[in-house]
């Protein structure tokens, strides 16, 4: 057995790394907000668990965010 290839962007300035980070964050947002449809209105615990994977990805998407702008700038990284 082996492992598949290891995602490597080859690029390792901060920058970058936390434009990979704020996409990171928005695939898990969309991959949970996926699983709440599955799960909304079956089990409640495990909507309320979804709900709060999905607050945690939009406070480390905002963490990111923050990281991301230029001084003195207070809209949101785009």
């Amino acid at each position: 057995m082996g492992i598949g290839p290891l995602l490597e962007t080859y690029r390792h300035e901060i920058e970058d790394i936390l434009r990979e980070s704020l996409e990171h964050e928005l695939k898990a947002f969309d991959e949970y907000k996926a699983l709440l449809e599955l799960v909304k209105d079956q089990e409640p615990r495990l909507e309320e668990w979804v709900r709060e994977k999905l607050r945690e990805e939009l406070e480390q998407y905002d963490e990111v965010s923050k990281m991301l702008r230029k001084p003195g700038l207070i809209e949101a990284y785009h």
